[in-house]
């Protein structure tokens, strides 16, 4: 390392300080130099780089007149040399291309990331053997961190590593370097590691630069087999700011970075890898330019004359909280007559009716008689092979707009498969009318439900005023890190201060485990309303945990997707067969953010070659819930994938005020169907912007492809909320 100094008499002590070294040197005054040591004005030591910028943390802290500084200096100039002999260090050549290492999310690699972001770090093994993989961040402030020790990478296999963005205290800028090590076998390489520099001027290091460099050669070499592959590293910087910039693109900064990636939520529980791997954008622009385009078109003009009214759901002067006024009915199916079945299926129908009983007989009693032939069902059939919601409403004389309870009731019980009636239907009816849905494998499970809401409404078996908030943030998982951080915390702190008759309970995510839900979910600490966060688990097609197990919760038990690489045993997630037989869960009314929570189309509405399942479905832990003795009244979560775009927005950052909204209104005791209203509105918001985006592709005209796939894959998340349960129960009031 070559430094030179400035003032003659301090360069002379400095000097004498550094003694006989090898990779520290004074330099002479026509040579290039790494580092110019000097005085300022006040007489303290400064070390300046080769651009000349003053090295931060050592100006002002070394004053020459110490008998120590000089030592110091030399101190810091080998922690200098440590940090840029890791940095120099490049494989041999033919060991080039090895080993792949990119930011995903940005193409660009002069991109600036904001602290606090995340981003997405993807390696790829490229040789034919098993590898071992180290990460060391090279901070600005000399500091270097190990961040992944030792993690297996078979032969050609690819990770993505989330990693959020952070700068030392004090800086407003700064450059990181991730430094990726690959070996053989397993090779420690933790002592690369070293301190900030200030740090070090505090707990000088006893180690000399020399023995430093020649250990790290030596371990790299270790591993080093005659005829084969031995080590390579990569490396990456990162450009790092404390304030965004602003971007021209709602969701990136610009237009043109089409190799930027989305990352998909769910966790398959065979392989225990992510779902769906990360997808570039020029890939996902095809699927939207694909058959999902022209349908989505078709579907949102609907959706486009709605939004042209002021007012959605009820009509003016209409009280959602007066069954009596805004009206309730349910909806079964009718099947063909050319059904082969059919007078099966029909009869199947009459008793699942007669086991509801207990339930209608309650709802008419509560609409004062002015919907008996809506309550019993008789004549508003869903016609199997007929019906769209356009015709169905047409049918029953509604058509967009306000909804008017003389014709059809605002609050609509769906009952039935989601292969009978489909998913479709009920998100479009949803967006006038407060929908929901059951079905269940017997009528004993009916027959429970309707006993489990009669209970609560009329036996006074609501429970105490308490919201549980439970937000995973597993290790190395940017998804749900970012749903515990933008979401669950400040959803409950927002509670706290907004409904203090409510008694908040906000989980930390170290609390947020298999165990911790048990509680929960039929236990002594079961509240009125559930807020969880978390992975949905995901199961292909034939596999036999998945009508069983698809959608249920994964908690913070998995260890993270780079320490567990393999199938996810059932000890790390909640599924409908882990309530316990006893478990009373009257009055409670759930809200999973997570993967396939409600339930699983038959193919994905993000992926049009992606068939999900043989038969749509709905998720066995709502139905568990909901069909047990002593069940509960209702849950809330996605059918599909669950995004983040339900409470991210671009650059305008988290957006909670949906979840807020449905919230308050449930807490003030509305009914949780028109508590949702606010999911409703903001889905045909959407589905309007898309219309007109997609109207503008369709016509040439430019767009920004960042745009138009953040919102067509938003549209597809709001579409995806369901309700399972009858739509009018509430938490008291």
């Amino acid at each position: 390392m070559l430094w030179q100094g400035d003032h003659d008499a301090a360069v002379e002590v400095v000097a004498q300080a550094l003694g006989k070294n090898d990779w520290l040197a004074l330099a002479a005054p026509e040579q290039v130099t790494d580092y110019h040591v000097g005085l300022n004005e006040a007489g303290y030591y400064i070390i300046r780089d080769r651009t000349n910028q003053v090295i931060p943390s050592l100006g002002g802290n070394l004053l020459s007149t110490d008998p120590n500084a000089a030592i110091m200096v030399v101190q810091c100039l080998a922690h200098l040399a440590r940090y840029n002999a890791v940095r120099q260090i490049t494989p041999p050549d033919p060991l080039a291309a090895k080993l792949e290492v990119e930011i995903i999310d940005r193409a660009h690699p002069k991109q600036t990331f904001v602290v606090g972001e995340w981003m997405n770090l993807r390696i790829k093994n490229c040789t034919h053997e098993r590898l071992k993989i180290s990460i060391f961040d090279l901070q600005p402030d000399w500091g270097i961190t190990q961040i992944l020790a030792g993690a297996e990478f078979a032969a050609g296999e690819e990770q993505i590593l989330p990693l959020q963005i952070s700068l030392p205290a004090d800086y407003a800028t700064g450059v990181d370097v991730l430094k990726v090590f690959a070996t053989l076998d397993a090779t420690r390489l933790d002592w690369i590691e070293q301190p900030a520099l200030d740090e070090s001027l505090l707990h000088p290091s006893t180690c000399s630069l020399q023995l430093f460099f020649e250990d790290l050669m030596a371990s790299l070499r270790q591993s080093a087999l005659p005829t084969t592959f031995s080590w390579t590293t990569e490396q990456v910087e990162l450009q790092i700011t404390q304030t965004p910039q602003a971007p021209q693109s709602i969701w990136s900064s610009s237009s043109s970075h089409l190799d930027t990636r989305l990352v998909f939520n769910g966790i398959d529980g065979d392989t225990g890898r992510y779902a769906l791997p990360p997808m570039r954008i020029t890939d996902f622009m095809s699927i939207i330019h694909g058959k999902p385009l022209l349908d989505s078109l078709t579907e949102l003009s609907a959706h486009t004359q709605l939004s042209g009214s002021a007012m959605r759901g009820l009509k003016e002067g209409v009280n959602p909280c007066d069954l009596a006024a805004s009206g309730w009915g349910i909806i079964f199916p009718t099947y063909p007559r050319t059904d082969p079945n059919w007078e099966k299926k029909e009869r199947e129908i009459a008793m699942i009716r007669e086991a509801l009983q207990p339930l209608l007989q309650l709802r008419d009693h509560q609409t004062q008689g002015r919907f008996s032939a809506w309550v019993q069902g008789r004549g508003k059939e869903f016609r199997i092979g007929v019906d769209t919601k356009r015709r169905y409403l047409e049918r029953h004389g509604a058509g967009p707009g306000p909804v008017d309870p003389n014709k059809v009731p605002y609050y609509l019980l769906i009952v039935g498969s989601l292969s009978d009636i489909p998913y479709n239907f009920q998100s479009q009816l949803d967006v006038q009318y407060a929908v929901g849905r059951i079905h269940f494998p017997t009528l004993e499970a009916y027959a429970n439900y309707a006993t489990n809401v009669v209970d609560v409404e009329v036996g006074g078996m609501y429970r105490p005023r308490r919201t549980t908030f439970f937000g995973v943030a597993n290790n190395d998982d940017t998804l749900t890190r970012r749903s515990a951080s933008d979401l669950i915390l400040p959803l409950a702190d927002y509670f706290c201060v907004e409904r203090p008759n409510w008694q908040i309970q906000k989980l930390r995510p170290d609390q947020a485990t298999k165990a911790t839900l048990t509680h929960l979910l039929g236990g002594a600490q079961t509240p009125a309303v559930l807020f969880t966060a978390s992975h949905g688990m995901q199961f292909p097609q034939g596999s036999p945990r998945q009508l069983t197990h698809q959608g249920a919760l994964l908690c913070q038990d998995w260890p993270g997707p780079y320490e567990w690489r393999d199938s996810i045993p059932q000890d790390f997630y909640f599924a409908g067969d882990d309530l316990a037989s006893g478990a009373d869960l009257r009055g409670l009314i759930a809200f999973f953010f997570a993967c396939y929570g409600a339930g699983t189309p038959q193919f994905s509405g993000f992926h049009t070659k992606e068939m999900l399942a043989a038969q749509p479905f709905l998720s066995h832990l709502p139905i568990s819930m909901l069909g047990r003795p002593h069940g509960a009244l209702a849950v809330v979560s996605h059918v599909d994938r669950a995004w983040s775009y339900s409470f991210h927005w671009g650059s305008a950052g988290a957006q909670r005020v949906v979840f807020e909204s449905m919230l308050m209104r449930l807490l003030d005791g509305h009914p949780l169907g028109s508590a949702l209203e606010f999911f409703n509105q903001r889905y045909a918001e959407l589905s309007t912007m898309l219309h007109d985006a997609l109207e503008a592709v369709h016509n040439g005209q430019p767009y920004d492809p960042f745009d138009l796939a953040g919102i067509w894959t938003a549209n597809n998340d709001a579409r995806g909320y369901a309700l399972i349960g009858d739509p009018a129960v509430t938490v008291g009031r």
